[in-house]
């Protein structure tokens, strides 16, 4: 099913993309989010979709609480930057928005800078497009929830690891229930029609 060019729905230049693959801890590889599971569902997704993968950006073990702290993630914004217009890819691909970012400010500069070059953001697992009406609201709203989450974590109300761990993963199942109701209603890639 190739999608339409969302900057030029009439386009007949193909849509094209590049992937960015985050972890930060080895609990994230334990829950099958490793570097390897993701640049799968993200490969797999861009073919299904009728795009060209361009290149991979990954960066492994750094957090996603600022733009500073992640060299692949300045180094892909700064080649977007630099390309030539008609050789920008038309989405940047992430597994979840939690791997774009988890500061909501970073988060929407980030984005803002993308558009600002013609690129949209696509979280494949959470069904957030920024090309459309409902994936710009879904991200304002994720971005706010991957935030918590990360300042959740970052607490560590509890000493028992394995408490902390299902506390992190109740707050996540929460987030990813709320976008899972609002997104079944709409017509966002990963979504499911009414």
């Amino acid at each position: 099913m190739a999608r339409k060019n969302p900057k030029n729905p009439d386009a007949t230049r193909p849509l094209s993309c590049v992937l960015y693959i985050r972890v930060s801890t080895k609990l994230q590889v334990e829950k099958g989010e490793s570097i390897d599971a993701q640049r799968f569902e993200l490969t797999r997704y861009a073919e299904a979709h009728g795009m060209r993968v361009l290149g991979e950006y990954v960066d492994a073990g750094f957090s996603g609480k600022n733009v500073r702290g992640r060299p692949q993630f300045r180094q892909m914004l700064d080649d977007i930057i630099k390309e030539q217009p008609g050789r920008r890819p038309t989405y940047v691909l992430v597994f979840k928005l939690s791997r774009f970012g988890r500061n909501a400010a970073d988060t929407w500069n980030s984005l803002q800078m993308l558009q600002d070059y013609g690129v949209e953001l696509c979280c494949v697992k959470d069904g957030i497009d920024s090309a459309t009406t409902m994936g710009k609201a879904m991200l304002s709203i994720a971005a706010v929830f991957a935030e918590m989450d990360k300042e959740w974590v970052g607490r560590r109300w509890f000493n028992d690891d394995s408490i902390g761990r299902a506390v992190e993963g109740a707050v996540a199942e929460h987030v990813a229930r709320f976008i899972a109701l609002v997104v079944a209603d709409s017509p966002i890639p990963g979504g499911k029609a009414a």
